[in-house]
């Protein structure tokens, strides 16, 4: 069973969350990331999770996502109870279990359970990560500073969200909200904070 995400391309890669075939009790065993390569090799392979035992359940993997950060193949935890943190793993050289990094842990910014949150990039400064913020009926984009630990609402979005297309574009979609744009060579520009976000057309 594929867990219910799209595909997320780094290292030349696309990657998903899968479950196992053969059963196994133990909820962060149960799963793995598959990827496929799309190089000449064109073959699946296993890409080692980073340690999830605090995982106590099926549900937290279920709302886990990946993502990709400057590159780099990333996973966000699930949080189905409030009192369960956000962590945001980051893997450094990639397919090597060891260089898995936990760069975020915050607890839930929002009353909701069973939301989830996916990285989506860094500030041009490089001191706070973009997030999307996804519950049942809306969904928000948040700034965390890496040096603070705080965490700051930039934009409220509908149920549809935003997320990365390709490697440097940003895609907002925007549902009954009203957004500053300015059109540019290639694209229509959004600034929220730090960076620009862009929209083809």
């Amino acid at each position: 069973m594929i867990v219910p995400r799209y595909g997320v391309f780094a290292s030349n890669a696309l990657h998903w969350i899968m479950e196992r075939q053969d059963f196994n009790p133990i909820p962060y065993e149960r799963f793995l990331i598959g990827a496929f390569d799309l190089g000449s090799d064109n073959q699946f392979y296993e890409v080692q999770l980073p340690d999830l035992s605090n995982f106590n359940n099926v549900v937290h993997i279920l709302l886990t996502n990946l993502g990709v950060l400057n590159g780099c193949l990333c996973l966000c935890s699930g949080h189905p109870t409030i009192t369960d943190p956000i962590d945001i793993w980051v893997m450094k050289e990639y397919n090597v279990k060891e260089s898995w990094t936990r760069l975020i842990s915050f607890l839930p910014t929002g009353p909701d359970l069973n939301s989830t949150t996916k990285p989506l990039a860094y500030s041009r400064c490089g001191n706070k990560v973009m997030l999307l913020d996804c519950y049942d009926t809306y969904s928000k984009l948040i700034w965390y500073d890496l040096k603070t630990k705080s965490i700051t609402t930039i934009l409220l979005l509908g149920e549809d969200g935003a997320d990365i297309c390709l490697a440097e574009l940003l895609v907002i979609i925007c549902c009954g909200g009203v957004v500053n744009a300015s059109r540019g060579a290639g694209g229509v520009g959004v600034d929220v904070g730090c960076v620009t976000l862009l929209e083809t057309i």
